[in-house]
């Protein structure tokens, strides 16, 4: 049942950055959903648990987005492995963790998407990053992403809670 929780997320977090986010002029420079709920995988979950899901959600934001084929599964992956590395040596009750984690992701995934977009163009095309974008998105992150991977948490917790305690309870009946 935690995969339909996963897979009912994931869905649910596409929708909302296709669909919902760009009707908002304010969200016009919000960043990447994906991030937080692959940093929740990498801070709360295990690698045999999730890594497929990290592996899904990169192939369908690969496919939505119509760039280079491979850049978001990547992105994923990379930021997957390096917050499950960092979980090792770091301390989750920290605040800045959240947050830090999180800025991480968006630089980690501008960079990324900079250097295929630099790579990509000719040499007489000059590739003009807008700096104002970038900050937004970093703003965005730092006051929006520890909520969002927090909320991410409590919502799986009780999913976990209200899923075992329909099947406890089917189990009692049945004895």
């Amino acid at each position: 049942m935690r995969y339909c929780f996963y897979i009912i997320t994931l869905l649910f977090l596409i929708i909302v950055q296709t669909v919902i986010l760009p009707c908002f002029s304010l969200f016009n420079q919000f960043y990447d959903l994906m991030i937080p709920f692959i940093i929740f995988f990498g801070m709360f979950r295990p690698v045999r648990e999730c890594a497929a899901f990290v592996i899904l959600a990169g192939l369908v934001m690969d496919s939505l987005s119509g760039g280079y084929f491979g850049l978001y599964i990547s992105i994923y992956a990379w930021l997957f492995f390096i917050v499950k590395w960092a979980v090792k040596f770091l301390q989750l009750q920290h605040g800045a963790i959240l947050p830090l984690a999180l800025t991480t992701g968006v630089l980690m995934e501008n960079f990324i998407l900079f250097v295929a977009i630099t790579m990509s163009a000719s040499s007489d095309n000059t590739v003009f990053s807008d700096l104002s974008v970038f900050v937004a998105q970093l703003v965005w992150a730092v006051f929006t992403g520890p909520f969002l991977i927090i909320g991410l948490n409590r919502i799986y917790c009780m999913w976990v809670q209200f899923v075992d305690g329909i099947f406890i309870k089917k189990d009692e009946y049945n004895r």
